[in-house]
């Protein structure tokens, strides 16, 4: 996660064989470990972290509870963690809104976005699920889905041969070949 205005990013990590959050700052050109996942719980895993638009949050998904959950942490990490969804509810990939004042996340191939304050407290409001019929998303593989910079719309990746609320067709895979070449004659035509 890389939030434009802010000089970090996050990305997951692996410290001595244990899964882990780290960040790494523009300003002082290294990374750094955020967070490792808890100690004594075999398997744990934290993981696809993501920075809030002010730099000041991190929210990430861990099974620490033997399910997928939300959680944040200030930045710098002061111990303090608030745990975003609760119940098993197989919750991964949060994502903050661009005014940082909602966060999304994927719960078993559904979105919900939950209002989030920061001042003067912290603050977690309810979670609504949202209109985007199911889409591609696994709790341990890459985020497919992001928001635009306005706020104002999602980018999903849909199973193979289905649009947003259309039906399924047989899966598809493309090969190109020589697509360098084709690259290039494309640009020499304009």
């Amino acid at each position: 996660s890389w939030p434009p205005k802010t000089q970090r990013f996050a990305f997951n990590g692996n410290k001595a064989g244990v899964p882990s959050l780290w960040t790494f700052s523009f300003q002082d050109k290294k990374a750094a470990l955020f967070a490792e996942s808890p100690a004594g719980l075999a398997g744990s895993v934290m993981m696809n972290g993501s920075i809030s638009p002010d730099g000041s949050w991190l929210a990430y998904q861990s099974n620490e509870t033997g399910t997928w959950e939300v959680y944040v942490q200030p930045i710098p990490a002061t111990g303090a963690k608030y745990q975003i969804t609760k119940g098993g509810t197989g919750s991964h990939h949060p994502l903050w809104s661009p005014n940082g004042r909602e966060l999304f996340y994927v719960s078993y191939g559904s979105m919900f976005s939950v209002p989030i304050q920061t001042q003067p407290s912290f603050t977690i409001g309810y979670p609504v699920q949202l209109q985007i019929p199911e889409f591609v998303e696994s709790p341990v593989n890459d985020r497919n889905s992001d928001i635009t910079p306005d706020g104002k719309r999602f980018v999903v990746v849909f199973p193979p041969g289905q649009s947003a609320g259309g039906p399924r067709s047989a899966a598809q895979i493309q090969v190109v070949l020589n697509w360098f070449e084709e690259l290039k004659q494309r640009m020499s035509r304009q």
